[in-house]
């Protein structure tokens, strides 16, 4: 038997849990910040009890402050206010970057809720591997119901169709993007209680003069009826994912 762990954890099959016999099962049995999907070991994580700590935030305009608050928050108590531009496809956003250890995969997932309609929410990965930058991205439209990737050819492509369209404000979401290094193209979105396969898509591509890092950025995107408005709760950056 392992460790620490229940006596079948050796035969039982779980869909969404990876057992694991040291340090990421003892931070959930612990109390650390929730996850959807806890594959890949935890690097880093947020959820806002000690402020943005490595986050950034800022919107599209540059004019409209982010602001911690404790609205729709997990268990610090503290969530991220992101309110987008009264525009079309304009957006809030947080960002952070960091330099990644020796990887085959890296994960990033958002927990969030929606205060006010959002004609969108996305995840972005630039990370960059000697001088080369591989740009992941995914987007998913709530009124259509599209799930898209931006892919080599820098082009939205629909890569699947979600259910979730009209999220309500105490609906708490999760959204995670894996991204395969070794192969260099999309490993899979995790969209609530979906998920999407895709490794038939290849990222954007481009040259820097840049050391190698990895940028993660969530973005929520105002539609024509007024702007978006949302909760974020926690943010979880992942290496190892299986793949």
């Amino acid at each position: 038997m392992a460790h620490g762990m229940p006596d079948d954890s050796d035969v039982e099959s779980d869909s969404n849990v990876s057992k694991s016999l040291d340090l990421a099962e003892l931070a959930v049995r612990l109390g650390a910040l929730p996850s959807f999907d806890r594959r890949g070991d935890v690097i880093y994580c947020n959820d806002f009890r000690a402020g943005l700590g490595l986050l950034a935030a800022a919107s599209s305009s540059g004019g409209i402050a982010q602001n911690l608050c404790n609205s729709n928050a997990l268990l610090s108590g503290i969530s991220l206010d992101m309110l987008a531009p009264n525009t079309e496809d304009q957006y809030a956003n947080v960002y952070f970057e960091i330099v990644l250890g020796q990887t085959k995969s890296v994960g990033i997932e958002a927990l969030y809720t929606i205060a006010q309609p959002a004609k969108s929410i996305s995840l972005r990965m630039e990370i960059i591997i000697g001088g080369i930058a591989y740009y992941f991205a995914v987007d998913v439209v709530f009124a259509t119901g599209e799930v898209l990737a931006y892919n080599q050819a820098g082009v939205w492509v629909q890569v699947g169709v979600h259910t979730c369209l009209t999220p309500d404000a105490q609906w708490l979401q999760s959204f995670k993007l894996v991204a395969d290094l070794e192969n260099h193209r999309y490993a899979r979105l995790v969209f609530n209680n979906s998920t999407y396969l895709l490794t038939a898509t290849l990222p954007y591509v481009f040259t820097v003069a840049t050391n190698d890092s990895v940028l993660v950025e969530l973005r929520v995107r105002s539609g024509a009826g007024g702007p978006a408005e949302a909760y974020l709760a926690g943010v979880i950056l992942t290496q190892n994912e299986p793949l």
